[in-house]
């Protein structure tokens, strides 16, 4: 991530403003922030290898119904890792030297690796890798993404020699051939390809508190890029949102609006290509976001822990400052389960997160992410440093939802 991004979700912890809801946004069915339901969804909890992460949400790690790929960092290069979550089978793909943080992986097995100036491909059969493009005096940022169909790897970018030059560019994997996409004074991020409609390209505004975050990008129909979702209201008050992630089963996105919005409902968001906004679910707690490929549930992480004794949820808090300033290097972070007809949430999971001030918070941030046939959910875990994989009870998480 760019230090931009950071610093926009270190800002979002523990500042307060609370003011009514704008008119043209429809409240969740749960129109509150405290939640009940028994924790029931869990059927059991694997742990995948020391030191391990996954990817970034809104890209893709798996090569197989119940295989994906986890890396770790190795002194100055990231070794892969195929796990065969069911069995526990591990095979080591291979290793790249330089490589950036995050990957992600086509339907076809290619995977996109960033590097400080460029994009690698590897190929997770059988481990071959190459160079695809090189750009000097640039620098490419963690979190790319590659089309389904492996053709093409989006990336963002910034200039090293010129201040205020970033890029959002497509590259061809086969023959290296650079489509600009977006270009700005601006930081850009969070650029991926629709899993929808992959003609449709999501990005953002990665400045910290910008107005503007949401954009998508079309070769003939936002050519030039558009801007969508007006964060602020008639009233003056507007939603910090962020950690936006394209939906599979329509063209739109869920995002987070954050805790030090002004507006209200804070929490889950589902946001249409044309801008129109559905409040799905109410939070004064959520960080980063989720969404399975039947487009029936969502996935939440916390800032701070949301679960109570009894088992309910209590979501209506500020993110507390001890979130930024523990002394012990973590803090809870809990995992929610949210039904996205209804707003209904259950608790899942409780994982940790490094404090806000702490270096190691990538990679091991708890980003929850779900396998593509909906039995898994995976979560990195800043304290045991590895990533956890949570499998689902598919009949108590069916009756949830129904």
């Amino acid at each position: 991530m760019s230090h931009h991004l950071l610093m926009s979700r270190r800002n979002a912890i523990g500042l307060i403003a609370a003011f009514s809801m704008g008119a043209g946004h429809s409240r969740p069915a749960v129109a509150n922030c405290t939640y009940t339901g028994p924790h029931d969804l869990v059927r059991r909890i694997i742990s995948l290898p020391d030191d391990t992460y996954y990817t970034y949400p809104h890209a893709n790690g798996f090569v197989s119904p119940d295989s994906c790929v986890v890396a770790r960092k190795i002194e100055n290069s990231v070794e892969y890792l195929e796990v065969n979550i069911a069995s526990g089978a591990v095979r080591t793909i291979g290793s790249i030297v330089g490589a950036r943080l995050y990957y992600s992986i086509s339907s076809n097995g290619l995977m996109a690796i960033p590097m400080d100036d460029g994009v690698t491909i590897m190929n997770t059969r059988d481990g071959s890798s190459r160079r695809i493009v090189t750009w000097p005096d640039w620098r490419v940022l963690e979190d790319c993404d590659i089309r389904s169909d492996g053709k093409f790897v989006i990336v963002n970018r910034f200039s090293t020699l010129e201040k205020g030059n970033c890029r959002v560019d497509m590259v061809h994997v086969d023959s290296g051939e650079i489509i600009p996409v977006f270009q700005a004074p601006w930081p850009l991020d969070h650029a991926h390809f629709s899993p929808y409609d992959p003609q449709w390209i999501f990005f953002c505004d990665g400045s910290p508190h910008t107005k503007q975050r949401m954009w998508l990008w079309h070769a003939q129909k936002a050519p030039k890029g558009r801007h969508i979702f007006q964060q602020e209201r008639p009233d003056g008050t507007w939603l910090d949102i962020g950690h936006e992630r394209a939906m599979f089963n329509k063209l739109a996105a869920v995002v987070i609006a954050y805790s030090d919005s002004s507006a209200t409902p804070r929490g889950l968001y589902e946001i249409g290509i044309e801008g129109a906004a559905r409040s799905i679910s109410e939070s004064n707690l959520d960080s980063h976001c989720n969404i399975s490929t039947d487009g029936r549930w969502a996935v939440v992480s916390t800032l701070g822990s949301a679960n109570v004794n009894d088992e309910s949820l209590d979501l209506c808090n500020r993110a507390a400052a001890t979130w930024a300033t523990s002394t012990t290097g973590y803090v809870s972070s809990d995992i929610v389960v949210v039904n996205m007809q209804t707003g209904a949430r259950q608790f899942l999971f409780h994982s940790a997160n490094a404090v806000a001030s702490s270096k190691s918070q990538q990679p091991y941030e708890p980003q929850p992410s779900i396998s593509p046939n909906g039995k898994w959910v995976l979560v990195k875990d800043a304290r045991e440093r590895r990533v956890l994989v949570i499998e689902l009870d598919e009949k108590k998480l069916n009756k949830f939802l129904d």
